[in-house]
C-alpha cells in the first residue's frame, strides 16, 4: 500500500492513496458487509421457519381446544369394543314413590356411511328395541349414584338448601346399543340409526299404568330424537369390532336437559360418564344420550283423605253453647308442582263434630249440595269457615303441591296456635305470633317447613287451637272486672251512706 504525506503551505499533512490502495479498501468493505448480511439473513430464515412451523402446531391444536374431550366412545379392539347406553331421567315431584314404569326405545335404519338406499338399510342389522325400567324399590337402591352403576337419585333443595325442594330425579341407564350377540355387523362402515322414545301416539305404548291412580295423575314422555353412528373397524386378524360410537341430537327433537344447535350437538353415550364422582352435572356420571321423563300423582284413590284442616276451640264461658256459635275463618292456597300442566282443582269438603258432611253454603258459598264438595283451583285463595271441632278434609291433591294455610281472626278474644304433622317429619307448633302457617313465612323461627304434601294417607294434619283468653268460670270477663270492682264500691259507699243517715233520723225521733 503506497501513502505520501506532504506538508502544505499551512503546515498541515495530507495524505495521499493510490487508486490501487483505495481500491482494495472499498472490495474488503464490501466483502465483509456481504458476509454480515448473509449471517443476518440465515437468522432471519431460521427464525420465520420456527415461527411458521409453531403457527401451524397452534392452528392444528385451536379445534382440539376448542372442541374439548372427544364426544364418541372409543374402542380398540374385539375385546374392549366402545360401548353406549341410554340414560333416563324421571322427573317428580318432590315426595313422589318412583312408580313401576317401563320406557321403550325404537331404532330406525338410516344407512350404511353416505349409502342410504333400500338395499343398503337392508344389510343393516336390527337394534333394540330397548327398554328401561323402574320401580319403587328404586328409591332406595341407588348406594353408587352415576359412575357405571346406571342408577342415581338426586334431590333439588330449596334456594337455601331447606327441605323445601321442586323436584326429584331418578336416572338409569339402559343395556348396551351395539354389544349384542344378535347384531351381526356385515362389515366395515359407519352404520347410522335414529332412536325415539315410544309414544302412547302414535305407537300406543304406555309406560306407566296409570289404572291403579286418580285422574290428577300423569306423565310425559319425551320429545327427543338422537342420530347413533356406530362405527365398524377390523383388527389385524379381521374380525370386526365397534371402534367408535357417535350420537347427535336432532333439530326439532331437543330434550329439554340440552338447548341443542340447529346443526346438531354431539353427546357422548359412553356408560357412566368420564368424570370420577363427584360431579356437578348429570353428564358427567351418565350416558349423555338422554331422555327426560315427567311424572305426577295424587296420593291414595279418589276419596282418600289427603290433608286434614282441624279447628277446635278452648276456655270458658257461662254459656256452653255460645263457643259453637263462633265461626272462624281461614284463607287457603294450594300452589301446584311445576311439573303438573294446567290449573288443577283439588276438593275438600267439611264434616261437622259427629263425622257427618256439611252440604250447606254456611262453610262455603260454592259447596256441592249433593256431595259437599268445595273446589280449590291451584294458585287461587279459597276462603272456607270452620265453628269448633269441626273439619275440612282435603282429597285428590297432588304430592308435591305447597299449602298455604292463614287463619284470619275473628276477634282478639281468642288467641291462635297450630300443629302442623306431615307424614315421615317432625311435627311444628305455631304459637300466637305465627298464626299464619304456610310458604313463605316473614315471622320469627319461621315454619320452614316441608310446606310440599307428602305421600301418606290419614297422615297430614294441621290442627288449629284457639283459646279465649279473657273468660272464667263465673261468667265474668275478667277485662270487665276493674269496671265491676268500681261500680261495686260505689254501691257499697251508697249503702253504707243511706244506713248512717238512717240510723241519725231515728235517733231524733225519739
Amino acid at each position: 500500500m503506497e501513502v505520501r504525506y506532504e506538508r502544505n503551505s499551512c503546515g498541515y499533512i495530507t495524505i495521499e492513496y493510490t487508486l490501487n490502495t483505495i481500491l482494495k479498501l472499498l472490495f474488503n468493505f464490501s466483502k465483509e458487509k456481504k458476509e454480515m448480511i448473509r449471517k443476518r439473513s440465515r437468522k432471519f430464515r431460521l427464525i420465520t421457519s420456527i415461527a411458521l412451523v409453531m403457527l401451524m402446531a397452534f392452528s392444528t391444536a385451536i379445534p382440539a381446544f376448542a372442541g374439548g374431550p372427544p364426544k364418541h366412545s372409543v374402542g380398540t379392539g374385539p375385546l374392549d369394543q366402545a360401548k353406549s347406553v341410554i340414560t333416563k331421567r324421571l322427573k317428580m315431584p318432590m315426595g313422589t314413590t318412583t312408580p313401576e314404569a317401563s320406557f321403550k326405545f325404537i331404532f330406525s335404519k338410516v344407512g350404511i356411511d353416505a349409502a342410504v338406499d333400500p338395499a343398503t338399510i337392508a344389510k343393516m342389522p336390527e337394534i333394540g328395541p330397548k327398554y328401561i325400567n323402574f320401580s319403587p324399590a328404586d328409591d332406595t337402591n341407588h348406594a353408587n349414584n352415576g359412575n357405571g352403576s346406571g342408577l342415581g337419585i338426586f334431590f333439588n333443595m330449596g334456594p337455601k338448601g331447606e327441605p323445601d325442594g321442586e323436584e326429584k330425579w331418578v336416572v338409569k341407564e339402559s343395556s348396551d346399543l351395539a354389544l349384542d350377540p344378535k347384531i351381526v355387523w356385515p362389515g366395515t362402515g359407519v352404520y347410522k340409526y335414529t332412536v325415539r322414545e315410544a309414544q302412547v301416539n302414535p305407537d300406543g305404548y304406555n309406560s306407566i299404568n296409570l289404572n291403579n291412580f286418580t285422574s290428577n295423575t300423569g306423565y310425559e314422555t319425551s320429545p327427543a330424537r338422537y342420530t347413533v353412528e356406530f362405527w365398524i373397524a377390523k383388527d389385524e386378524h379381521g374380525e370386526l369390532y365397534v371402534q367408535y360410537v357417535n350420537a347427535i341430537t336432532i333439530a326439532g327433537y331437543i330434550d329439554e336437559y340440552y338447548d341443542g344447535d340447529p346443526g346438531g350437538t354431539k353427546v357422548d353415550p359412553t356408560p357412566g360418564g368420564k368424570r370420577p364422582k363427584p360431579y356437578e352435572k348429570l353428564e358427567d356420571g351418565f350416558s349423555q344420550l338422554i331422555f327426560t321423563n315427567k311424572f305426577w300423582m295424587s296420593d291414595g284413590k279418589e276419596t282418600d283423605i289427603v290433608l286434614e284442616l282441624w279447628k277446635n276451640t278452648a276456655g270458658y264461658d257461662p254459656d256452653p253453647n255460645w263457643i259453637n256459635t263462633v265461626a272462624f275463618e281461614f284463607k287457603i292456597n294450594f300452589i301446584k308442582p311445576s311439573l303438573v300442566p294446567g290449573t288443577p282443582v283439588y276438593r275438600g269438603y267439611v264434616v261437622d263434630a259427629a263425622g257427618n258432611i256439611v252440604k250447606g253454603t254456611l262453610n262455603h258459598s260454592g259447596t256441592d249440595p249433593i256431595t259437599g264438595y268445595i273446589n280449590f283451583p291451584a294458585g287461587s285463595n279459597v276462603n272456607v269457615k270452620l265453628w269448633n271441632d269441626q273439619k275440612l278434609k282435603f282429597i285428590d291433591v297432588h304430592v308435591g303441591a305447597i299449602v298455604q294455610i292463614e287463619e284470619l281472626l275473628p276477634t282478639t278474644d281468642f288467641i291462635p296456635e297450630y300443629v302442623r304433622t306431615f307424614a315421615g317429619t317432625d311435627t311444628f307448633t305455631g304459637l300466637a305470633s305465627y298464626a299464619t302457617w304456610g310458604f313463605p313465612r316473614n315471622e320469627p323461627q319461621p315454619d320452614i317447613g316441608p310446606h310440599r304434601l307428602p305421600m301418606g294417607v290419614d297422615k297430614n294434619y294441621v290442627k288449629y287451637l284457639n283459646t279465649r283468653t279473657n273468660a272464667t268460670p263465673t261468667g265474668l270477663d275478667v277485662d270487665d272486672l276493674p269496671y265491676v270492682t268500681l261500680i261495686a264500691l260505689g254501691l257499697a259507699g251508697f249503702l253504707g251512706f243511706a244506713i248512717i243517715k238512717g240510723r241519725r233520723r231515728v235517733q231524733y225521733d225519739v
